[in-house]
């Protein structure tokens, strides 16, 4: 894992209780943490391709409709295997432990950091 993959295996493993993580489980978050990586990148690279605007230029578009795809892919991805990791909040069974769990994650969203 790089060090932008392990940044985000600690900031969620943080929010999670000790004996969260099983070692069955743990090649699928690394996978899960390599995931959000890489979207984290083509979101990026989606945002400097509208910076301003959406590309006029065909093969620019062209390229844009690509990341957008990908992304799209990337992000079905990563919710299900963050499903599967029991780390939505679909995932949390009672409305006290989803309101405990949200009081603890309670950070500003990324927009507006």
């Amino acid at each position: 894992m790089n060090k932008s993959e392990v940044k985000i295996y600690n900031r969620i493993l943080a929010t999670k209780p000790q004996n969260w993580l099983d070692d069955s489980f743990k090649p699928v978050f690394e996978d899960y943490c390599s995931w959000v990586h890489r979207q984290n990148i083509i979101c990026e690279l989606i945002r400097k391709t509208c910076e301003k605007g959406l590309p006029k230029d065909a093969d620019k578009f062209k390229r844009f409709e690509k990341l957008v795809n990908l992304s799209v892919e990337i992000s079905g991805l990563i919710s299900r295997l963050a499903t599967t990791l029991r780390i939505t909040p679909q995932a949390r069974y009672t409305a006290k432990s989803a309101a405990t769990a949200h009081a603890k994650n309670s950070t500003k969203p990324p927009w507006l950091s």
